[in-house]
């Protein structure tokens, strides 16, 4: 085999390994923040219970051990900032409900009543925060949304 023949076939062999472990190693998704979803908020005077839904898009599954989360409605009116440990792991693809237990700022549970007294139709708010994983590091969470009230609940959101 002439010396030309045989680079183009060495290159042809580095190439076809190349892909062949590409293929073997995972493809798996790591280390993406989970979907975060309200699935509701009770206000009693300033006790502010949130209710979560996380979802891991993870292809692994992914290791919580924390929660930050500064609550705002309305714009900019802060309504509470959390920290909490946690020590949970939600499977790949995997669902998990989180109760937060906080305190709302006045401005903040104000702007609740008034949506309670349907003073308005609804209320703005916005979370922003990090959970904390071992595997992670701090992930950037994000909700946006529209509070309403749960008819015939008082001090009951979703």
């Amino acid at each position: 085999m002439s010396k030309p023949g045989r680079k183009r076939l060495q290159a042809l062999v580095i190439l076809l390994a190349g892909v062949f472990l590409n293929a073997c190693s995972s493809n798996a998704i790591r280390g993406e923040a989970p979907f975060v979803q309200v699935n509701g908020w009770t206000l009693d005077g300033q006790r502010l219970t949130l209710e979560l839904r996380l979802r891991n898009v993870n292809d692994e599954p992914l290791e919580v051990r924390g929660i930050t989360l500064d609550g705002t409605v309305d714009g900019s009116t802060a309504l509470f900032r959390h920290q909490q440990t946690l020590d949970f792991d939600d499977a790949a693809g995997g669902f998990e409900s989180l109760t937060l237990e906080t305190t709302a700022s006045e401005d903040g549970a104000a702007l609740m009543m008034r949506l309670e007294q349907r003073e308005r139709p609804n209320l703005a708010y916005r979370l922003r925060g990090t959970i904390s994983s071992d595997d992670s590091g701090e992930l950037a969470v994000s909700v946006d949304g529209r509070m309403y009230t749960v008819p015939g609940r008082p001090g009951n959101f979703r």
